[in-house]
């Protein structure tokens, strides 16, 4: 049964166009200790906590952020919020500024 299924996708085009279709998987004949993938898996793991608690910190600060009286509060506000997170975590100044102004109103 499971076969007839998988053939009949391939026939109806579901395994086409997939990222990575004909190209090797990385670094497959490289050399690693025994238990390299749990230990990258902690490792994962505990970047997903670490970014819940960012989150979890963020949306306790954000009313306050909401409340200050000055854009060039807001600025340091966001910078000291981004000052605590990686990169791919940052406030969109921007945004958050658009956000503070539609509020003022």
């Amino acid at each position: 049964m499971t076969e007839r299924k998988v053939r009949q996708a391939r026939e109806d085009g579901y395994f086409d166009n997939l990222g990575g279709a004909g190209k090797p998987i990385p670094d497959i004949d490289k050399r690693r200790r025994p238990g390299w993938w749990a230990d990258r898996f902690v490792a994962q793991e505990r970047k997903k906590l670490k970014a819940l608690r960012l989150d979890e910190e963020l949306r306790k600060e954000m009313p306050a952020l909401w409340r200050l009286r000055t854009e060039t509060a807001v600025r340091a506000k966001v910078e000291e919020l981004n000052a605590e997170r990686e990169p791919s975590q940052h406030l969109d100044l921007e945004a958050t500024l658009a956000t503070w102004l539609r509020l003022q109103t």
